[in-house]
Parts: C-alpha cells; sequence; structure tokens
C-alpha cells in the first residue's frame, strides 16, 4: 500500500511540475536574450530592398514567456520591415515562445531617395515588451542615392554623371551613332545579368585617370560579395561598334569583362589602356575575329579563359599581365587562348584568319602547367600569325621558334600574391623586357598601371606592373 501510494504521488509531482512548466513565466525580471544586439545593413541603393537580415530570439528559461508587444521604434514611418516567427508586421504582440527556445525575427529595408550625395544613415530599433520589460535590438543602414538605368537605350550622346552612382538593370545599349561616355571617378554598379551593349557604329568612351578610376561590379554590396564572380554579365562591343577606348578602369565579378565581336576595318574595335579586369566567371577579354589593342592592362583570376583570341582577328598587347590562380573550383582551361576557326550548328569547321596575335612585354602565367594554347584550324589555308616577344610564359609548348622571341619559359614571375600581381624582389620577370617597345608608345608606356616609371634600371620588367624596391 506504501509502495503504490509513493507512485501516485510521485506520479502526481511529475504531473504538478509539467503543469507548472506549461504556466507561462510572468516575472517581470525575466529577459529576452537576442543573437545580437545591432543589425548592420551595408550599403543600400535608394528605393531598391535589401537582403533580408536575420537574428534569433531566446527564450532561456524552463517556462514559456510571452512577448507582450514587438515593435519597430518609428512604426509606420520607418524603413525597415519586420517578420517575427512567419508574421509580417510593424507593431504586434501575444508572440509565445516555449520554455528553453527560439525564434527568427527577419529584417529589410528600403531607403527612400532623398537629395543627398552621399551615403546616409538610417537608424531605427525593434523594441520588445515583455512582463513589462522593454528590450531592444538596433537597427542601422546606409543608404546611397543613385543614377537608376532599366533597360535604357542611349540614342544621341551623352556623358553620365559621377556625383552619384550608376545601377544597371537588365541592359544599357549605347545605339547606333550614339557615344557615352564615362568620365573618371564614375561608378557602375551592375545587378544579375546586365549588360553594357555597344550597337552598330555606337562608341563607348571610358576615361578614367590614375587614382579616379572608373569602377564596373555586381550591385551586391555585402562584403561577402566584394570579389564574387559572376554578378553580371559583360561589356560588350558588337561587330561594327566604332572608337571605343578604355582608360584607367577596374571591372571585375562578372560573367566576362569585356567582350568584342568581329570588326573587319584597319581600326581596333577597342583600346584598352592601364585597366584591371578580375574575377570573371568565364573571359577576362573575348575578342571573336575583333581587333583590340592593350596596354598596361592586368587580367586575373577568370573561370575560363583569361584572354580568349578566337575566329582569327587582330590582336596586339603590350606590357600586359595576364595570371590565373581561380580556385573556385578544378581549372581546365589555360590563361590564353589563340585560334582561328570555330563550328557551324552543322558542325562544319569554319575559319577566319588570325592575320596577327601579338604579345609584347606581357607575363602569361598560372596555377597549371599549361597557360597557353595555340589552336590552328585543320584547314591551313587562312592566316595564323603570333608573336610573343620579350614575354614569360608557362607553357610545354615548343617555344624554339621564330614566333618566341626572347622570352622566358617556365621561369616563376614570383607575384606578391595571386590576388596582387606586382612583382616581388625575387621576380623573373625584372628586366625582361625591351625598351623599344616602351620606346614605340613613350606616352602610354613610360609608366606602369600604377604609374610607376618603367626602365629606371635599365631594361623595363615585363608584366603591366614595374618592380620598385
Amino acid at each position: 500500500m506504501l509502495k503504490r501510494t509513493v507512485l501516485i504521488f510521485t506520479a502526481l509531482l511529475a504531473f504538478l511540475q509539467a503543469c507548472r512548466r506549461d504556466e507561462l513565466l510572468t516575472d517581470p525580471s525575466a529577459r529576452l536574450e537576442f543573437s545580437t544586439d545591432s543589425i548592420l545593413f551595408d550599403t543600400v541603393f535608394t528605393s531598391v530592398g535589401s537582403t533580408t537580415a536575420s537574428f534569433k530570439i531566446y527564450n532561456r528559461h524552463d517556462q514559456p514567456i510571452k512577448i507582450s508587444q514587438v515593435r519597430l521604434g518609428g512604426m509606420n514611418s520607418s524603413s525597415y520591415r519586420l517578420n517575427v516567427d512567419g508574421t509580417p508586421l510593424v507593431s504586434g504582440g501575444d508572440i509565445e515562445i516555449p520554455a528553453r527556445d527560439s525564434i527568427f525575427c527577419f529584417v529589410e529595408v528600403t531607403v527612400d531617395p532623398n537629395s543627398s550625395t552621399t551615403p546616409f544613415v538610417i537608424r531605427d530599433s525593434i523594441l520588445f515588451t515583455t512582463n513589462g520589460n522593454e528590450q531592444k535590438v538596433i537597427l542601422e543602414a546606409w543608404g546611397r542615392n543613385a543614377y537608376f538605368h532599366y533597360n535604357e537605350i542611349i540614342t544621341s550622346t551623352s556623358t553620365w554623371p559621377v556625383d552619384k552612382p550608376h545601377v544597371i538593370y537588365n541592359y544599357v545599349v549605347v545605339d547606333s551613332a550614339a557615344t557615352l561616355t564615362i568620365p573618371a571617378g564614375a561608378q557602375i554598379y551592375m545587378h544579375k545579368y546586365a549588360l553594357l551593349y555597344v550597337y552598330r557604329d555606337g562608341t563607348l568612351k571610358i576615361n578614367g585617370t590614375q587614382g579616379n578610376e572608373v569602377t564596373f561590379q555586381g550591385d551586391r554590396l555585402e562584403p561577402q560579395f566584394n570579389e564574387t564572380p559572376g554578378q553580371w554579365s559583360a561589356i560588350y562591343f558588337s561587330a561594327l561598334s566604332k572608337n571605343n577606348t578604355i582608360d584607367w578602369a577596374v571591372i571585375k565579378n562578372g560573367d566576362a569583362g569585356i567582350i568584342s565581336d568581329t570588326f573587319p576595318s584597319a581600326n581596333p574595335t577597342v583600346v584598352i589602356r592601364n585597366t584591371i579586369i578580375r574575377n570573371m566567371a568565364a573571359y577576362g577579354i573575348l575578342g571573336r575575329g575583333s581587333r583590340i589593342d592593350a596596354y598596361n592592362v592586368s587580367v586575373s583570376n577568370c573561370g575560363r579563359y583569361n584572354v580568349a583570341l578566337v575566329y582569327g582577328g587582330m590582336y596586339r598587347f603590350f606590357h600586359c599581365t595576364f595570371a590565373n590562380f581561380w580556385s573556385y573550383d578544378t581549372r581546365q582551361y589555360p590563361t590564353v587562348i589563340v585560334n582561328n576557326w570555330y563550328e557551324d550548328a552543322n558542325e562544319n569547321v569554319i575559319t577566319r584568319p588570325l592575320d596577327s596575335a601579338s604579345f609584347y612585354n606581357c607575363i602569361i602565367y598560372g596555377s597549371i602547367d599549361e597557360e597557353l594554347q595555340i589552336d590552328r584550324s585543320i584547314n591551313t589555308g587562312p592566316a595564323f600569325n603570333y608573336k610573343f616577344h620579350h614575354c614569360l610564359i608557362r607553357t610545354e609548348l615548343n617555344t624554339a621558334t621564330p614566333n618566341f622571341i626572347n622570352c622566358r619559359i617556365n621561369q616563376d614571375p614570383n607575384f606578391v600574391s595571386a590576388t596582387d600581381l606586382r612583382l616581388s624582389s625575387i621576380s623573373s620577370a625584372t628586366n625582361g623586357g625591351d625598351l623599344n617597345v616602351v620606346n614605340w608608345f613613350p606616352l602610354i608606356l613610360n609608366t606602369d598601371l600604377k604609374g610607376d616609371p618603367r626602365n629606371m634600371d635599365g631594361d623595363p620588367d615585363v608584366g603591366a606592373y614595374e618592380y620598385v624596391p
């Protein structure tokens, strides 16, 4: 009998304890805990919603607790939006958190445009009231006004202002007989899949200066996207676009930096000077039967080719650095390819003459054994002319031919790092260039991509950067 009584008492006690655990905690001193005490959004363009941030609200107690009210400090005038435990709200309440459990709170922000040309801060807070006890999580975002271009066709000569950034959605097309000039200091942010397209007889002039470059990048401004490839499409020069120039630009994090199509003319489709192209998901420079001249250009870390010169054409590169240490997946392509053919839809080999592909005082290097692909058509009729003059190249090709002149083969340029392509003190690229090449274009090549003078100690160094002790 006593044993039975003890069992009943034990069961009753357990039942009462369970009932107590199910009772709401009403102690005014009981507090919530949060996974963070503040939410900071990186720069958000006006009128464009932010990414969603989240944090957790914890009940560390042995009884459930009820949040009697959750609200934004700014209420309906707030730039922020909340979703608490699956419920969108500006102000709400009676949200119960079970014992030793948690719920999520999601936050977004949309910044209203104003007259500011510099970033400005938007602050608010989320206020939680529990048993008369108020707690808060601080919200802060930096807003920035911008010029927005959505499916825009430029039909006349235009110059973009630089007082605010430019954000491109879908495409901007420079139409026939139109010229778009992008001045020094302009910041161009490209939305997902965005394209800057120069149509036939159209012209693009990117006029950056040293220290005041024109920058192209994706419009995701969180730190984790700062050097992430594949965020936008490309700068595309169509066949018969003309007189295009790119000076002192930084082009990064797209699918392809520059695409240039066929242009049967004595003049280059595009001239690129003092420009950095990096972190492209596919190509840094893709020339398809085109004509391109490049001076003091650095192209690095692309998912396919840094430079693809295909379907023939005419190309000249002076003091350029092409280095590929792509690390997002296994590399399958060399840094540079040169060819003069393609297959049509019926798998017929179509050839076009490669009138010239000339590299002077350039570096072609990377993380695999073969960084240069010379891919001549099986049809030997069309021209196939290429030359590497005083270059440093990582390759297993036979370089004992007239196509390779005073080159340094399989010597390590010893860059500062895989992302900093300046030369270190032990670089094999020092004093390896031809001074005559500098003298051909003294106004461009007397200084390197940093603006440092070349041939300070005799012959110039190979590549876009001169070593400076």
